[in-house]
């Protein structure tokens, strides 16, 4: 069995300690220069701030209900292609479509 000197095992182990804080800090570097990382993720407002009233006239099947925020409804059309796109409306007669839609 070949053993290591001490010397050696501690070199290593401070090497190993270094690569991995080298790692960290590189990480950090490349999440503060693009902080929208994720941003896909998170559920946005209607364009155009409060309004919620997207016309459903190009809504396509499939069509999937994505959330609920008060009275505004959001649908994503063409749900899972390529021309996949949120709507957001509120009035009644719209929802109603766009849930029969979805079923």
């Amino acid at each position: 069995m070949d053993c290591k000197e001490p010397e050696d095992v501690v070199m290593f182990l401070s090497f190993s300690r270094k690569i991995n804080l080298s790692s960290i800090f590189l990480l950090a570097a490349l999440i503060c220069v693009n902080p929208g990382v994720g941003a896909n993720l998170v559920m946005q407002a209607p364009a155009g701030g409060s309004t919620c009233s997207d016309s459903i006239k190009n809504c396509k099947r499939p069509v999937k209900f994505i959330s609920r925020d008060d009275k505004c409804y959001t649908f994503a059309c063409e749900y899972g292609t390529v021309g996949q796109h949120n709507l957001h409306v509120s009035d009644a007669t719209d929802v109603k479509t766009l849930l029969d839609l979805a079923k």
